[in-house]
């Protein structure tokens, strides 16, 4: 049976398939099944493990992959397809803090191809790590979409932008609320941080020149206007 080759759309599932042979018998098996020349094969497989840096596991076996490099392992596959567009399903899960780092800059990295860049729209409950390197977010709740880059509030029919931040200090809300007043739309405490929401005119750079500025002690501070974070908040 000959695999459509070349098909526009590819799908990796969160749990794969087990492969059978070692990583680079697998690929070449792959490979002549995708409609390649038999002269390209060899070529196309080492270039291929090459950019997923999995030249050095060559020999291995599926079972002796680690969760990471069994992802590379079907990226490399999907690479043998040449899609235009790849939809993983939770590619991070059962993976460690630095394999979810590693892959997802191998997303951005074929995202960002300049000789065959890939759309990729990838599923994940972690939020934090995939907004670092996606260029859009959608996030479901109860089946209504919100967009993470909407910094609007809507109040009475008129359309204000706003920044909202977090951190964390020791000084009390109501030394915050005379301090930062002027500019301040809202101040909650949530977790042990302050989430302060400002109007337009509060830029990062003003805010944290007011901090200094006034001496406030700052322990943790973060910019959460395009952030994932600002959906937790009531």
């Amino acid at each position: 049976f000959l695999f459509p080759a070349f098909f526009p759309v590819f799908y990796i599932p969160q749990r794969s398939q087990t492969w059978y042979g070692s990583v680079f018998t697998n690929l070449e098996f792959a490979a002549s099944n995708y409609s390649y020349k038999p002269k390209e094969i060899t070529l196309v497989v080492h270039l291929i493990m090459a950019r997923l840096g999995l030249r050095k596991f060559r020999n291995f076996a599926w079972k002796d992959l680690s969760s990471g490099f069994k992802m590379r392992l079907e990226l490399a596959h999907m690479l043998l397809r040449k899609p235009k567009i790849l939809l993983i399903d939770e590619p991070l899960a059962n993976l460690d803090i630095l394999a979810q780092q590693t892959i997802l800059e191998d997303f951005k990295a074929i995202a960002k191809s300049p000789f065959r860049p890939i759309g990729i729209v990838l599923s994940s409950q972690q939020l934090y790590e995939v907004e670092k390197t996606s260029d859009q977010v959608i996030f479901l709740k109860n089946g209504t979409q919100k967009n993470l880059h909407q910094n609007e509030i809507e109040t009475n029919e008129i359309v204000t932008s706003h920044y909202i931040y977090e951190f964390e200090t020791q000084w009390h809300k109501d030394e915050l609320l005379a301090l930062l007043g002027n500019n301040l739309v809202d101040l909650q405490i949530n977790g042990g941080v302050f989430i302060a929401t400002f109007s337009e005119e509060m830029s990062p750079e003003n805010f944290l020149k007011i901090i200094v500025n006034h001496s406030v002690p700052i322990q943790y501070f973060r910019n959460i206007t395009n952030s994932t974070r600002r959906f937790f908040i009531s």
